[in-house]
């Protein structure tokens, strides 16, 4: 997105130790984003790849924590970029790591998105999910997932291109829409307005509005029937941790999708809307701040997270992943109150049982 490309230096004027104050605060909490995401989500990895049994929740939390890893562990490429002022990268660099960006935000929701669809039918129809619903079928789901996310990623192989200002040398990574130059010295073609609108329009109905309508949809269905059936929504846990996740995703890319689509509009209508470049990085670190939430949410939202804690971290989100299974794993919608987990008992505390 557009709130990924390099910014030029703070332009000097009566605020600009203001500026650089808050840049260098966004790039500290960038660093600690990509230090926490790689850390909490490659706990999550261990955990549901080799300490968990093999479940059919597992799939979900593995695959979501793959995508968020990946983004956090390739974050301190931008912040170099940001904090040097210009893409120091190459042009291959500058492709991919944006391909990447984006397919970590398509992944997510898509991933998501069938995570919704799932607790959904097994809140509707648990007898048929009971029979229907293995770890293979949701193994490729989630693979198609990052199938079609790579689909909707691609387009930044073309787009993205390097701009080297002939006064200083500096390189530049930004969006190029005008593919083979068309209409040069006339400003930009129809051709590539019409695909300026285009890539806009797909990442936000596809990335962000589409997925959000039927995550509503399904929530809206699953909290229908666990009424129906008389049971507190508090008691569900595993509903509770879908709710937690899909919120802090939508809540941290919205800003993202906003700044995007009004520098559309300004570009659009030949208008500089200034305070767009003051909001273009909070916005990007607050998407960043997503890929390290999930573990936390996983955890906190988690039955007894806290009273695992001192037994060891490793086992305490062990035990908190493991309540969405036991919760899940139920044909009966009223019997998805969780189970209360002990605490191991074997071996030192810091060491998995």
């Amino acid at each position: 997105m557009e709130a990924t490309s390099n910014s030029s230096e703070l332009p000097s004027d009566p605020s600009m130790g203001v500026r650089l104050a808050l840049h260098i605060l966004f790039l500290v909490i960038l660093a600690a984003i990509s230090v926490l995401g790689v850390v909490g989500n490659g706990l999550v990895i261990w955990v549901t790849g080799f300490r968990m049994p093999q479940n059919v929740t597992k799939v979900w939390f593995l695959h979501l924590a793959v995508a968020d890893f990946t983004f956090s562990a390739l974050l301190p490429i931008n912040i170099a970029s940001l904090a040097s002022g210009h893409w120091p990268f190459g042009r291959w660099l500058c492709k991919l790591y944006h391909v990447f960006t984006m397919l970590n935000m398509f992944t997510s929701v898509f991933l998501l998105t069938l995570v919704s669809l799932d607790r959904c039918v097994c809140i509707l129809q648990p007898l048929w999910a009971r029979k229907h619903r293995t770890p293979g079928r949701l193994a490729l789901m989630a693979t198609g997932a990052w199938g079609l996310a790579a689909a909707f990623s691609s387009p930044y192989l073309l787009y993205r291109q390097i701009f080297t200002d002939p006064w200083t040398g500096f390189m530049y990574c930004y969006n190029n829409y005008n593919l083979w130059a068309e209409g040069v010295g006339s400003g930009p073609s129809e051709g590539a307005v019409r695909r300026y609108k285009a890539h806009v329009a797909l990442n936000f109905v596809v990335g962000f509005a589409g997925p959000l309508l039927l995550i509503c949809g399904c929530s809206g269905l699953s909290v229908a029937r666990l009424r129906a059936g008389k049971q507190s929504l508090r008691s569900n846990r595993p509903f509770q941790v879908l709710v937690a996740v899909v919120t802090a995703f939508f809540c941290c890319w919205l800003p993202l999708h906003l700044v995007t689509i009004w520098e559309l509009e300004g570009n659009l209508a030949n208008r500089e809307h200034p305070w767009l470049r003051d909001l273009a990085t909070p916005a990007f670190v607050l998407a960043s701040a997503n890929s390290c939430l999930n573990p936390v949410l996983y955890s906190w939202v988690g039955q007894n997270f806290r009273r695992h804690l001192p037994c060891s971290v490793t086992s305490a989100l062990k035990q908190a992943l493991e309540e969405d299974y036991k919760g899940s794993g139920n044909s009966d919608p009223e019997a998805l109150e969780l189970q209360e987990s002990r605490c191991p008992r074997a071996g030192p505390p810091g060491l998995l049982p």
